[in-house]
């Protein structure tokens, strides 16, 4: 669990200056993706949040180099979207209003 699945390279949008990535309160967003590309990798991230985002189908995993990743190509709501999650390199997820620094 939390392992980012095998990809298409060709579908894949690196950010490799991105610490931070908040999406809260966004009731109405469904995915993270970019026209035509549905799986991001974000090799700098440090911090990331997701809060109340109850429609959002991207899943977030770390990769075997643990590097954040963000899938969109998955076909129901997220597990866990609609709670306060919260991720950092240093401490891994944390649900619930739980401190990660």
């Amino acid at each position: 669990d939390g392992q980012a699945l095998p990809i298409n390279v060709e579908k894949e949008i690196v950010l490799p200056n991105l610490k931070v990535l908040s999406l809260e309160q966004l009731s109405s967003i469904i995915r993270f993706s970019f026209g035509w590309c549905d799986y991001f990798l974000f090799p700098r991230l440090e911090k990331l949040k997701v809060h109340q985002c109850p429609k959002l189908t991207t899943k977030f995993a770390t990769t075997p180099d643990g590097s954040m990743s963000a899938q969109s190509e998955v076909p129901e709501v997220a597990e866990d979207s609609s709670i306060n999650r919260e991720w950092t390199r240093n401490m891994g997820w944390k649900e619930d209003g739980d401190s990660c620094l």
